[in-house]
């Protein structure tokens, strides 16, 4: 109605004005007041449609919070959080606050440690990893968000994959055998009827390595290998989108990265918690909405360097689920994932008390 409201107050303004420049009679005082009357209406609510900028709550105290995050894009979503220019468009406090402790770490290994020794209160995990830990520390651990979606890409250096009908008879190179990327390649090549040979290598830099050295090669890399390999071999080409196809077949997106909790904090802090939440959310909309100076913050932690940051972010698909829609996504993902391999959530899918409420 506000829509229909405005057109027609615009419309009657210009009628109006046009009826006065048509050498007619001079436009009363009532219709002078009509037009500003008019003018005003439409402009208080545009004001009041405009969404406010978000601002930290200042009763919120960002030194009680320890968080650790890893190298890649599960910690891109947070990094704007020690980063001071984004702290000041957030605060309005001088000293701008700084987190209790933040801390980057290479494997998530060392995000696991950090969490069962509870040296960390929040932590920046792969989603697999939240379900293990979960399990590990029997209900412990919670999920509070998600952090980033689908990451994996098929890339080749020669232009020949152009669906998946070209990927029969080939062979890709991908990571981890039985783990989340060998699952999702094995799950789309049967879906799509594609008979490929599928080769390992130890680390997704070795696949880059590749694609930049030797002709013909077919890889499936995550970001922000893929921007690294582009970077080495300008032949190198997305060829497919898996996250695209994932979310085609199954319905629901992949869920590479998500925000974990420890019980006994949110527990005892469900406001602060809350508030934190947002913070973070705000933190992953800046960094989609300014990639530049979201990289800035990216690189200064050596998550990734700044160069590459900037252009991996918009495919790294920084998303912030929360609640129900949190339980929606990932529970349908550790699902798919719990039955090709038990292990890779930690021998059995999380119990509904996983969910940060």
């Amino acid at each position: 109605m506000k829509r229909l409201y405005r057109m027609g107050a615009w419309m009657l303004v210009v009628f109006l004005l046009l009826t006065a420049c048509a050498g007619g009679s001079p436009a009363s005082e009532e219709e002078k007041a009509t037009r500003e009357n008019m003018t005003e209406k439409t402009t208080s609510e545009a004001a009041e449609e405009k969404e406010e900028p978000y601002r930290l709550p200042e009763d919120l105290d960002l030194s009680m919070f320890r968080i650790v995050s890893l190298k890649g894009p599960t910690g891109f979503g947070i990094a704007p959080l020690t980063y001071e220019s984004f702290l000041k468009k957030l605060s309005s406090k001088e000293p701008v606050q700084a987190l209790g402790s933040y801390r980057v770490l290479a494997l998530p290994e060392e995000a696991v440690s950090a969490m069962t020794k509870k040296e960390a209160d929040f932590a920046f995990v792969p989603a697999n990893m939240a379900s293990i830990l979960y399990n590990k520390t029997q209900g412990q651990v919670l999920v509070a968000a998600t952090n980033n979606l689908g990451v994996l890409y098929m890339v080749d250096n020669d232009g020949s994959i152009k669906s998946w009908e070209d990927l029969k008879g080939k062979t890709i190179y991908t990571t981890g055998k039985g783990a989340t990327p060998d699952i999702v390649l094995n799950r789309l090549l049967k879906e799509k009827g594609i008979d490929a040979t599928v080769e390992f290598k130890s680390e997704a830099s070795e696949i880059a390595g590749l694609l930049a050295k030797e002709e013909h090669v077919v890889g499936l890399l995550p970001e922000p290998f893929v921007t690294v390999a582009k970077t080495k071999n300008e032949k190198v080409n997305v060829a497919l989108d898996l996250n695209k196809t994932w979310e085609e077949v199954t319905g629901s997106p992949i869920v590479t990265g998500v925000l974990i909790v420890q019980k006994e904090f949110a527990q005892a802090h469900p406001e602060e918690t809350g508030k934190f939440l947002d913070v973070f959310e705000a933190c992953v909309n800046w960094v989609n909405e300014n990639p530049k100076e979201g990289a800035k913050a990216i690189g200064a932690l050596d998550i990734v360097p700044e160069t590459v940051a900037e252009k991996a972010i918009p495919g790294c698909h920084l998303k912030v689920y929360r609640g129900e829609e949190l339980k929606e996504v990932l529970g349908k993902y550790l699902s798919i994932l719990a039955e090709k391999n038990p292990e890779q959530v930690g021998g059995k899918l999380p119990a509904e008390d996983f969910y940060f409420k």
